[in-house]
């Protein structure tokens, strides 16, 4: 191992991660070069801005073709005293004395390596984990390395065995956070399970909706409950059982389902509700939960209770509205599909309100097959349970 030579032990990328970024520089150089070959076929005058192209289109290959010869310069070189981590164009290197620590952040494709170093002024070290014999690299890392991480477990740990608003021994203290954790898990799994129901299949409507609305009430209780103990930052590293599933995805697909599924009339017919019910909303939240008092964490308090406010108030103020509509005419201007990860089907409408313009909203697969362009319908606008006016397409 490193700590037995001079010359230091090297991870290179994986095959396939190296297979992969020569398949991106191939890629790159073919947007490139392709299109100004079409370009200069259709048009042969040598223009200035012609030049021009043509001179940044040769830097860019140049600079792609580059970057896919010095690709296979990727890799952590571990010597017995420091690592070094060697990009296309660069290396960094930090002696084990010099680093504080290290942290693997999860990311959507693959790990990522953090090596933190003591003084600020040094720069970390950052880089995804698609290195060979990955888990012989991670061991030695961990032991001649501190876990920056498991650092913080350990001291949120000694904190709540010490701290008496937990419990007056620390047995009781153990115990009621092994209590608090069995309450969470299932709680956080039932969240998320609900969030899904509601996204892709909401049936029955008000029960799907109703319960994302009586979540994250819950969580709330739950963090009340247990005095602090449970939190809201959703830290799944934390030694503290969190409610983070409880009180985040839930707003954020009430928001999602009241955009997609009610059509309000006026931005600023609403605003006024919403922001007053949001600062009532962030200021019960603070109230009961101590870490929501943080700085991020209350940008963030106060972003979720919008979203759970809008998407709350929305379903309630048109799902309850038991008013007579006044009926308007209107006429299908345009249609469109929007495909992606999720497809939605858009129609424009022509003014039917005295001061209103064109506005497109989303409807329902079959309504959208329904009204082709140039289709006269009829718009039924409700006063609104609270006061919101919102309308219907007939």
């Amino acid at each position: 191992m490193a700590n037995e030579s001079a010359s230091p032990v090297v991870y290179p990328l994986t095959r396939g991660w190296r297979f992969f970024l020569h398949l991106c520089a191939l890629g790159g150089l073919a947007l490139v070069i392709l299109p100004t070959l079409a370009w200069l076929k259709k048009a042969p005058d040598w223009t200035p801005w012609q030049i021009t192209g043509v001179l940044a289109a040769l830097a860019v290959s140049s600079l792609l073709g580059a970057w896919a010869a010095r690709i296979k310069r990727y890799r952590i070189e571990i010597f017995a005293d420091r690592i070094r981590y060697c990009a296309a164009w660069s290396s960094r290197e930090l002696r084990l004395e010099d680093i504080a620590g290290y942290r693997i952040l999860t990311t959507q494709y693959t790990p990522t390596l953090l090596i933190i170093p003591v003084s600020k002024r040094r720069k970390k070290i950052s880089t995804a984990l698609c290195y060979e014999r990955k888990g012989e690299m991670l061991g030695w890392i961990a032991g001649h390395i501190t876990d920056l991480d498991q650092q913080a477990v350990d001291d949120e740990l000694a904190e709540i065995i010490t701290d008496t608003s937990f419990g007056s021994t620390e047995e009781e203290r153990i115990g009621r956070l092994a209590f608090a954790k069995k309450c969470m898990l299932p709680l956080n799994i039932v969240a998320g399970g609900a969030v899904a129901w509601a996204l892709f299949f909401p049936r029955p409507y008000d029960l799907a909706i109703g319960s994302l609305i009586a979540l994250p009430v819950i969580g709330l209780a739950m963090v009340v409950y247990f005095r602090g103990l449970v939190r809201l930052d959703g830290n799944p590293k934390s030694a503290y059982p969190n409610a983070g599933t409880v009180v985040v995805l839930p707003p954020i697909i009430l928001m999602l389902r009241a955009f997609l599924d009610w059509h309000l009339l006026s931005w600023s017919d609403t605003w006024p509700t919403i922001a007053g019910l949001t600062i009532v909303t962030t200021g019960v939240v603070v109230a009961c939960a101590r870490d929501a008092r943080r700085k991020w964490t209350l940008v963030g308090t106060i972003l979720f209770s919008a979203l759970y406010v809008y998407g709350a108030a929305t379903h309630i103020n048109c799902q309850y509205d038991h008013s007579e509509p006044l009926v308007y005419e209107s006429q299908v201007s345009a249609r469109h599909v929007s495909r992606g990860k999720h497809t939605s089907y858009h129609i424009t409408l022509t003014p039917f309100v005295d001061d209103e313009t064109s506005r497109e909203i989303d409807v329902p697969r079959e309504t959208y097959e329904r009204l082709h362009e140039g289709a006269r319908v009829q718009i039924g606008v409700f006063e609104g349970a609270l006061g919101i006016p919102w309308f219907l397409v007939r």
